[in-house]
């Protein structure tokens, strides 16, 4: 009975940490900082010092993409880049079975993990939960804690694994966001930012400021097009356009119309312009 009490406490408790997470997470406005409360969350709740999530790139490999870190802990997002799976093959094994990894003393793998265990030393990890990001059958990622209390090692495997889910959808929340931006902002043919760009820029810019302008024009489309066919324009539209961007910032050149192209450079001295 007591084994029982604990147990229906140790739920209740849980519930209690993932219903508080989930609401500090969606109250945000934007996928990336609910994404970024959530680990905060996290990492404080279960005394870690490092909360952070890895994403397949499309090389196959694992870039740390999003990370929180105590006061005392030096980040590494940066440095986590294009981590070859053939190096976490141990941790893929187990996430393809949907487990989650627990290493509580890190010299206990020297031997029999080395690679792990080469990746992980160096960042002064001595404890870790880790739990893997399913999107259906695919792995699509993992996050996890770095040394948190080794008496809260089973709680925490058991609570990133509820979290999981939830990750994956925010995950695709966000991939949503920015292919819908990229729809909203950015000319398809040219990958230049659009009209409705511009003037969302130039809406935001401080009166009083120094701003350069550049305007183009692409001459003798219609004659490309109708001697040579649309494609044929289209890649003239795309040559001028990356002239333009191999002179000036790629996020300072927008396409305005068909054969209109602005370099719109705030902030610059007119010497330097």
């Amino acid at each position: 009975h007591q084994r029982e009490k604990l147990t229906i406490e140790d739920q209740t408790d849980t519930e209690a940490l993932i219903n508080e997470g989930l609401r500090f997470a969606l109250a945000a406005e934007t996928p990336i900082r609910s994404i970024d409360i959530l680990l905060q969350y996290m990492g404080q709740s279960f005394s870690g010092e490092r909360a952070y999530i890895f994403e397949r790139n499309s090389q196959n490999s694992f870039d740390n993409t999003f990370e929180w870190c105590s006061d005392q802990v030096l980040p590494q997002k940066n440095i986590l880049i294009n981590i070859p799976e053939q190096d976490l093959n141990s941790w893929v094994q187990a996430f393809n079975r949907n487990e989650n990894v627990l290493i509580t003393d890190i010299e206990a793998i020297r031997t029999a993990d080395p690679d792990v265990y080469s990746l992980l030393k160096p960042q002064n990890i001595h404890s870790l939960v880790v739990s893997p990001i399913m999107d259906g059958r695919r792995l699509i990622g993992f996050y996890g804690i770095d040394n948190p209390p080794l008496e809260l090692m089973s709680h925490i495997s058991f609570t990133l694994q509820l979290f999981g889910h939830f990750i994956s959808s925010i995950l695709k929340r966000r991939d949503l966001v920015e292919r819908l931006e990229n729809l909203s902002f950015y000319d398809q043919l040219t990958g230049a930012k659009n009209r409705h760009a511009m003037n969302e820029k130039l809406a935001s810019l401080a009166n009083g400021g120094s701003l350069g302008i550049i305007y183009s024009d692409v001459m003798g489309l219609k004659q490309i097009n109708d001697d040579f066919g649309h494609q044929a324009g289209d890649e003239a539209l795309i040559y001028a356009c990356e002239n333009l961007k191999a002179h000036f910032p790629d996020k300072c050149v927008y396409r305005i119309g068909g054969d209109e192209f602005l370099g719109l450079i705030p902030g610059i001295t007119e010497n330097l312009f």
